[in-house]
């Protein structure tokens, strides 16, 4: 692959470079190729010019293992961290992971992004993720914001994607044994869209000094014993 031996492993600059010089090698040799491909753009969700981890990459040179692996928990869980890690106060932020899913999320949730920025396929499969093709264009969030109060009085936003009902609630181990009502109240209001505007504001903690603290703990002891 004439890629410098190093301590991580390629990029996907040079990946397609040996794309392109790669065709009359063994199909096993190309699906290597394809396979650090994948890990570069849908699993890391990394910049062309950062490196594969190594251990990842390493995982090529076994196709059993490499289909085996979860790799779908992999990169959500890079996706859900990177997220978290975010600093909003800045003007840009990189995110990784399974960045695909994120924006895919954004098409179908903020309906005008959808219309304005993606492009969704003629022949659809039913899977989000399947059904949408970016077209890269960047989203100027203040100009979008205004031109869907202008035309719709408001920013149109799906609360729920619609599924059938055995895909709508967990499955728990003890499902029979116990009955989630709030879970459901919850779900029903999400449906019809009933939750008033303030439903996820928290409401503001009191602090407790640490002279309280120790009091109540001590009390605690005393009523144990």
């Amino acid at each position: 692959m004439k890629i410098p031996t190093t301590l991580d492993g390629p990029m996907w600059s040079e990946l397609v470079k040996v794309i392109d010089s790669s065709k009359t090698w063994h199909l096993d040799k190309r699906m290597m190729v394809g396979r650090l491909c994948l890990l570069s753009v849908c699993v890391h969700g990394i910049h062309h010019t950062s490196r594969i981890p190594l251990a990842t990459a390493k995982r090529v040179l076994d196709p059993v293992a490499f289909e085996k692996h979860p790799w779908g928990r992999f990169a959500f869980s890079s996706l859900v961290n990177s997220v978290k890690m975010v600093d909003y106060d800045r003007d840009s932020y990189t995110i990784h992971g399974c960045v695909h899913a994120l924006l895919i999320w954004l098409y179908e949730s903020v309906t005008g992004i959808g219309e304005s920025y993606g492009v969704r396929r003629i022949e659809t499969t039913g899977v989000p993720l399947l059904d949408w093709r970016s077209s890269r264009k960047r989203i100027n969030f203040t100009n979008f914001i205004q031109n869907e109060k202008k035309l719709h009085g408001q920013v149109r936003v799906r609360h729920m994607f619609h599924v059938s009902e055995e895909n709508m609630y967990p499955l728990w181990s003890d499902a029979d044994e116990h009955t989630y009502l709030h879970l459901d109240e919850l779900l029903k209001d999400l449906i019809h869209n009933r939750l008033s505007l303030d439903a996820w504001s928290c409401v503001k903690t009191v602090g407790i000094s640490s002279k309280k603290k120790k009091r109540s703990v001590e009390a605690d002891k005393v009523n144990d014993n």
